[in-house]
């Protein structure tokens, strides 16, 4: 049985099934710290009507443009209560509606009204916790409002039950349910309203790597404190436009990786990472992929952590990647077992097979005739240059050029996530790919490829497929290939032409996963079926090719620009990466058994 106080200064006690819920606040209530400067006085004790004398709703039902299922849910159950009041539903509609003063509103959850954000404030000086919600008339708007979606749904289904009353409500609403429990309390120079944080990461080529840090940060304070921190894009890009779009910059921000945000600092060392705090923010970055996401991991263990420090400006450090990672376990964290950054002024053969001249796969002919073949000597059109490596789609009158990289007899590698950064071609006959093969599996029935990231044609999207090929004996079994596509669409007017992005291809014993910029597409289980079974314990080597005019994708460009400055597919770095138990095969026998 938990207390409750409810508005008019009576006492209400309920029986309440779940544990989460502790004492409510009422309107006699003090607000004894006010950092956000909300008090009692903000609260409006009005009386509550929901009709008008003609017999419509007196309020409109405002939401968050963009919201999830559960908040349209929440919505249409209020419009509903209403209606059985009134006799005609509210209308029902998100914050993109100008804001009115004089528009009476029932606001659901994060919009972009200054009543909630003031309901928001006083509910996290009060307690900000992952249960908490507060119900509450501020100016002529009610705000239900919960420190997650699940919390705010549950707000308003304890709104409709208690609150639209044909009779209305005398004196207002402001009814608050904060979450107990056994927390522990973390602090950045001396805030431990962990809740005030926004983690800020790159829109755009971010490492999967990265998020997997990101994610076991937010997990990790919401179970030992039971705040959850809030997390956005850096910029956003509208669809069917190209303009880099910066999101709100909040108070207090947790800025991963080279984000659009001032203050960020970019660091050229690959090793080192930078933990780096002032004031209400905090800055995580590292020279490169892995760097960037071990400061998330050290930052993880110093906010809330086995080695948890109470966090202030002189904790700021500059740490080596190599020097940290002894720290944290192989069996939970990957870590890099192979990679290339591209820096120097040639190819690392010691990494890299460069196919010269060859035909492409299947002797491939142009559409017009022409020969397709892989990298050109004499001029070269592929190489290793300012930190990239490039192939760029060229022509002369007896054949296309593109490209072909291999690890063949430098690496092979079973399970972990593999993880390339690249800018991809756009004009049709341009056709990119990072991806992978291996020998025939144990059963000899079939053989692997996957591909990370292939696309042709527009550049606004990319497949992550994975195949079984049968082998010949396979299909003297009767076997066919496997192939499931997994495509990927770019959310926005730019495309994967006009910018770096990060693509992954997760595997392990069950399962892969593909990734763009450090979220998940598609998953997919390999447990289902023999061929995938038997082939994907093959150890993989990796693949990055452009091929030129291939029949099989139509007549290629006759657009000069597209020839002149989008025939290139530009990778900055390939990394591996790996837990223990994970294998990595270097210098094996360069010969494929398919």
């Amino acid at each position: 049985m938990k207390k409750f106080v409810r508005i008019a200064c009576l006492v209400l006690v309920v029986l309440m099934s779940l544990s989460v819920f502790a004492a409510c606040k009422g309107n006699g209530d003090k607000d004894n710290s006010s950092q956000s400067g909300v008090t009692d006085a903000n609260f409006s004790t009005a009386d509550v009507q929901f009709a008008t004398a003609e017999g419509g709703s007196v309020y409109r039902i405002i939401r968050q443009e963009g919201a999830q299922k559960i908040m349209l849910s929440a919505a249409s159950a209020i419009s509903k209560s209403i209606k059985a009041i009134v006799g005609k539903s509210p209308k029902n509609t998100d914050d993109s509606t100008p804001a009115d003063a004089n528009v009476p509103e029932i606001l659901l959850g994060e919009t972009n009204r200054e009543e909630t954000k003031t309901a928001r404030n006083y509910l996290i000086e009060q307690s900000g916790r992952i249960g908490d919600y507060i119900i509450a008339t501020i100016n002529n708007k009610i705000v239900v409002y919960g420190m997650t979606d699940e919390a705010t749904a549950e707000a308003a289904s304890y709104f409709v039950d208690n609150y639209i009353k044909a009779e209305g409500v005398k004196g207002g609403i402001k009814y608050l349910v904060a979450k107990e429990g056994n927390f522990v309390d973390a602090s950045i120079n001396g805030n431990t309203k962990l809740c005030r944080y926004t983690i800020v990461r790159p829109h755009f080529n971010s490492a999967y790597l990265t998020q997997i840090e990101i994610d076991r940060l937010v997990a990790t304070v919401e179970e030992k404190t039971g705040y959850r921190f809030n997390q956005t894009d850096d910029f956003d890009v509208k669809e069917n436009q190209t303009e880099k779009l910066q999101t709100p910059v909040a108070e207090y921000e947790i800025i991963v990786g080279n984000s659009m945000r001032d203050g960020v600092k970019a660091i050229t060392v690959e090793d080192e990472y930078e933990i780096r705090i002032e004031g209400k923010k905090v800055y995580l970055n590292g020279g490169s992929p892995y760097a960037t996401a071990m400061a998330v991991t050290k930052f993880t263990d110093m906010l809330i952590g086995d080695n948890k420090i109470a966090l202030t400006d002189a904790n700021t450090a500059t740490l080596s990647w190599k020097a940290t990672e002894a720290a944290f376990s192989n069996e939970i964290y990957y870590k890099p077992t192979w990679y290339d950054e591209f820096n120097g002024t040639e190819v690392d053969t010691t990494k890299w097979t460069i196919d010269y001249e060859n035909t492409t796969g299947y002797g491939r002919m142009g559409v017009d005739g022409k020969l397709c073949k892989r990298n050109r000597l004499d001029p070269p059109n592929s190489g290793v240059k300012d930190g990239v490596l490039y192939m760029t789609a060229e022509q002369d009158d007896e054949a296309y050029y593109g490209g072909m990289f291999y690890t063949n007899g430098t690496m092979r590698y079973t399970y972990g996530l593999l993880e390339v950064s690249n800018i991809h071609p756009k004009g049709n006959g341009f056709w990119a790919s990072t991806w992978t093969l291996s020998d025939i599996g144990p059963n000899n029935i079939a053989y692997v490829e996957v591909d990370v990231d292939e696309c042709y044609g527009a550049g606004t999207w990319v497949y992550g497929n994975t195949f079984a090929w049968p082998s010949s004996y396979g299909k003297s079994l009767g076997y066919k290939s496997l192939h499931v596509n997994n495509r990927y669409y770019s959310q926005d007017g730019r495309g994967f032409w006009m910018d770096f992005h990060t693509f992954g291809y997760e595997w392990d014993e069950a399962t892969v996963r593909f990734t763009v910029d450090g979220k998940v597409y598609a998953e997919q289980d390999m447990q289902t079926d023999e061929r995938d079974i038997d082939a994907f314990c093959m150890p993989q080597l990796i693949r990055i090719s452009l091929s030129t005019g291939s029949s099989e994708q139509g007549m290629p460009t006759q657009d000069p620009e597209e020839w002149a400055n989008t025939a290139s597919y530009i990778i900055d770095y390939c990394y591996v990466y790996q837990k223990e138990g994970q294998l990595l095969f270097i210098n094996p026998d360069p010969q494929l058994k398919r």
